[in-house]
């Protein structure tokens, strides 16, 4: 029990030093890199603490025929830990262990959804879903912090991204 308060309280401290950094911005800037190797990496990186996931991947067509929609300027670790973020949650509140993972075009550019089946948030929930320590009702049965997607927000919005939430009976979208 000792070991897994020790654990927890070290997650948290390094949560908390991440979501300090991306509040400030640090972190900006960065290289040019492929945003599918990067979700490539997550897909690894989730399924070696989960090996019974399952990843749907979906890519448009236009996507295919030019590699300049996948490219962005970022930094690497910033963005594996978006992603591995997104990925795991998606995954720990799946009713499936089934996450969809699709590269799309519309008229603000590229996008990216994770999706996954699941218990949806109530509308009040979901105007909460990127504050600190926000836990929803689906998440009594899944151990966390509640200060993931703070932190995926953050770090996109440092980046100059932007992350949203949408649901549908059972579906839960973040784009």
């Amino acid at each position: 029990g000792m070991l897994d308060d020790i654990t927890h309280i070290n997650e948290l401290i390094e949560a908390l030093l991440l979501l300090t950094a991306a509040g400030r911005g640090t972190g900006s800037g960065g290289t040019v890199l492929r945003i599918d190797e990067i979700i490539f990496q997550a897909v690894d990186l989730v399924s070696k603490q989960y090996p019974d996931l399952h990843v749907e991947l979906s890519v448009d067509e236009k996507i295919m025929q030019s590699e300049e929609y996948l490219t962005v300027i970022a930094q690497r670790s910033w963005l594996e830990i978006v992603f591995s973020n997104l990925l795991r949650n998606a995954y720990l509140y799946s009713t499936d262990k089934t996450v969809g993972v699709s590269f799309g075009i519309n008229d603000q550019g590229t996008y990216i959804d994770i999706v996954n089946n699941g218990i949806t948030l109530s509308e009040e929930e979901q105007h909460k879903l990127f504050k600190p320590f926000m836990r929803g009702s689906n998440a009594h049965h899944v151990k966390g912090l509640g200060i993931g997607l703070t932190i995926v927000n953050r770090v996109l919005s440092a980046l100059g991204f932007h992350i949203s939430y949408t649901a549908s009976t059972n579906v839960n979208i973040f784009r």
